[in-house]
């Protein structure tokens, strides 16, 4: 039984992942006993079996082997099977261009190659047809296919208007119809190319040898006469053109594949005869069968093999059999006397993290962290990381419960709270909840205590301004006592002198219906110092601006002025009752010192400008 693969490139690949493994695996074995003589020293003794490790290795690699060859597609023994060889593709390649308007067969070229060619479909029933129309381009007008209908709709749709560019391409024609043919490489391709024969492109040749390469076999059927006729085109110098059949380029071209060579004729009779004695002798639909050698896949055995290997190399442990023996059973009671009593000290201690996994639960945050806090102290690392993870959440809860009305307290927690998780991250790098939730803690930090260096600041700027708003009133009613003590009133002659005789004020009569009698002089000039009079009292017997006095130099004002004096503001002097009031301390009346330019303070009902 001859033995050979279908994709010996696996073999190749196979080869290459074993040795791989193989030194993958001793670069592995040497590292183990340098890292066991680091910890225990150079003769330490393990419980691993050498040969069973180098027995799942082996395992591996033949594993890996198999897996290459079942992929590599092992081939033994064969079996003949029947095939059918199916009929044969026809294409139509029918040339549109303007030469087969010709008359010289009736009723034109084109209208009687079309009849001949559905002549001839009609007599190869069950067969698959094409066409193709070609001028100075060619298409597919219609795709292979068994329904002679659709051929023969497509066959009448035909005129020499379906090509835009003009001319005659015999080469398109050929490499169009040989790309749409080529979808059934096991069936026979026949072209039958119906054509005045004048190629004007002149690539008819070379398309030829190309088809023949591929498999197909060229028919050239000519369509006209040798004398021609005139067609409905004028040439260059604009003469009337005849078109006339050239025999000679349609033979060459179906030479080159191995075809052959017949003219239309006026009524058809080339088509038929080129099937009677060329078409019919090629094999039809009615299948003939043969027997071809098939060879047997044998991929399941290595592939067995190998699933087999693999899943054996996974069983297999590394550790030596132990042997039944007194002294083993005395040690194994101490280990696990020795494991019992450990796990009873470390009761406690997951005691306290469930204790505190409950009280977390309940939002108890003070309680979890006490509980967690003791949990830190556990004998099991993975205990201890557990709970220096929970002891971080429990202190970022309960500062985020603190945050809006204590924000130092939330500061100390929360740094608290990166503490713990760095804790957690260092008994296990590896926990991505912990590095997240320290990374949010820790920008949420960041955050508040920007937030309070703010606030601290706009306090200090509230401070700098109260005390600069306080020291401006401060010197406000320093300069108005000074002021007050300086405008007090002296006493005549401040030495004994004597005063300064106040001016005399002339009195007026009361004008008529205003209340109270004759008017009397208020401050009149005496031997003796004069004594200022007081001012009459404002009531309903006071008098009024009319029947008041003027100042020695003033002068009458208008009658508009008098009732614009004697209108008084809410709560105010009129100008009758302030000039009284002057007069009654006119001696008393001293000079005040005029304030700098510019130092004259702000009034205390301004805003004061901070900016």
């Amino acid at each position: 039984m001859h033995l050979h693969f279908a994709e010996p490139r696996w073999l190749w690949a196979g080869a290459v992942a074993c040795l791989g493994l193989a030194a993958l695996y001793v670069h592995a074995g040497r590292r183990r006993r340098r890292a066991v003589a680091l910890l225990a020293g150079a003769r330490a003794m393990t419980s691993l079996s050498t040969a069973r490790r180098r027995g799942k290795a082996a395992l591996l690699l033949f594993g890996t082997a198999a897996l290459f060859v079942a992929l590599a597609r092992p081939l033994a023994g064969f079996r003949w099977e029947e095939t059918r060889s199916r009929g044969i593709d026809l294409m139509f390649a029918v040339d549109t261009s303007k030469s087969m308007l010709a008359t010289d067969l009736r009723p034109d070229r084109l209208t009687r190659a079309k009849l001949a060619v559905r002549d001839l479909v009609r007599a190869l029933p069950g067969e698959r047809f094409g066409l193709t129309a070609f001028a100075g381009d060619a298409f597919v007008q219609a795709p292979m296919t068994t329904d002679a209908s659709v051929f023969e709709e497509s066959l009448d749709a035909l005129d020499t208007t379906i090509i835009p560019r003009g001319g005659t391409d015999l080469g398109a024609a050929i490499r169009t119809a040989t790309v749409a043919m080529s979808s059934e490489p096991d069936r026979r391709k026949v072209l039958i190319l119906l054509s005045d024969g004048e190629d004007l492109a002149g690539a008819a040749g070379t398309a030829a040898t190309e088809a023949r390469a591929k498999g197909l076999t060229i028919y050239t059927v000519g369509v006209g006469t040798a004398t021609g006729e005139l067609i409905p085109a004028r040439d260059e110098a604009g003469q009337p053109v005849r078109s006339r059949l050239d025999e000679s380029t349609l033979a060459a071209v179906a030479r080159a594949t191995g075809g052959a060579y017949v003219a239309l004729g006026p009524s058809g009779q080339g088509l038929q005869a080129l099937y009677r004695t060329e078409l019919a002798k090629l094999p039809r639909s009615t299948t003939a069968e043969r027997r071809r050698k098939v060879y047997i896949e044998r991929f399941q055995v290595p592939l067995a093999v190998a699933l087999g290997c693999l899943l054996a190399e996974l069983v297999v442990g590394e550790r030596r059999r132990a042997r039944w023996r007194p002294a083993t059973a005395a040690a194994a009671l101490a280990v696990f006397g020795w494991a019992a009593g450990a796990q009873a000290a470390g009761a406690p201690d997951v005691a306290s993290y469930n204790a505190g996994t409950g009280a977390y639960r309940q939002r108890d945050y003070a309680a979890a962290q006490q509980q967690f806090q003791a949990a830190t102290r556990a004998g099991d690392l993975g205990v201890q990381a557990n709970a220096y993870y929970d002891l971080g959440n429990a202190r970022y809860r309960a500062g985020q419960a603190t945050e809006k009305q204590n924000p130092a307290a939330t500061v100390d927690a929360w740094k608290g709270a990166l503490a713990a998780y760095d804790g957690a991250l260092a008994l296990n790098q590896a926990d991505a909840d912990a590095r997240f939730n320290r990374d949010l803690v820790a920008r949420k930090l960041a955050a508040l205590q920007q937030q309070q260096k703010q606030q601290e600041q706009q306090q200090q700027q509230q401070q700098q301004q109260r005390g600069s708003q306080q020291q401006k009133q401060e010197q406000q009613q320093g300069s108005q006592q000074q002021q007050q003590q300086q405008g007090s009133p002296k006493q005549a002659g401040q030495g004994g002198g004597a005063q300064k005789p106040s001016p005399q004020r002339q009195g007026k009569q009361p004008a008529p219906g205003e209340g109270g009698g004759q008017g009397q002089p208020q401050n009149s000039p005496g031997a003796g110092n004069p004594q200022p009079a007081q001012a009459a009292p404002r009531g309903a017997g006071a008098p009024t601006a009319a029947a008041e006095g003027q100042r020695p130099g003033d002068q009458a004002g208008s009658s508009g002025e008098r009732a614009g004096d004697q209108r008084k503001q809410p709560g105010g002097l009129s100008r009758a009752e302030a000039d009284q009031l002057l007069d009654s301390l006119d001696g008393q009346m001293q000079r005040l010192p005029m304030a700098a330019f510019g130092k004259r303070p702000a009034a205390d009902d301004q805003p004061v400008k901070d900016w």
